[in-house]
């Protein structure tokens, strides 16, 4: 369970750590992302608040800890006001459930 839950989060982080496609607003190293992308990294926090949790004896869950304010912003506000619902894509991205059977083997 521990090796699933950790390839699912490593996952999640080399997605949250590449350029988007969008705009390059000035003061920013990287591009944004466009609607429908992960969010595009900017500051490494998002990426680094991505990890695992052990919940009990036989569960262990990926998720972000200590996330920075703006994470709720990007999961919950619509793309068109500049959401980026990166928790809600990684449930259902095929790439992050390979990487976590691929971990389990």
């Amino acid at each position: 369970m521990h090796n699933m839950a950790a390839g699912a989060a490593a996952a999640l982080q080399d997605k949250l750590s590449q350029e988007g496609s969008g705009m390059h607003h000035e003061g920013n190293p990287n591009r944004s992302s466009a609607p429908g992308e992960y969010p595009a990294e900017q500051t490494r926090a998002l990426r680094d608040s991505v990890g695992i949790a052990t919940m009990g004896p036989l569960e262990v869950t990926f998720g972000v800890f200590d996330a920075p304010d703006y994470a709720l912003k990007l999961e919950y506000d619509p793309p068109s006001q500049g959401g980026r619902p990166f928790m809600s894509m990684a449930l259902h991205d095929p790439e992050i459930h390979k990487a976590a059977l691929d971990s389990a083997k």
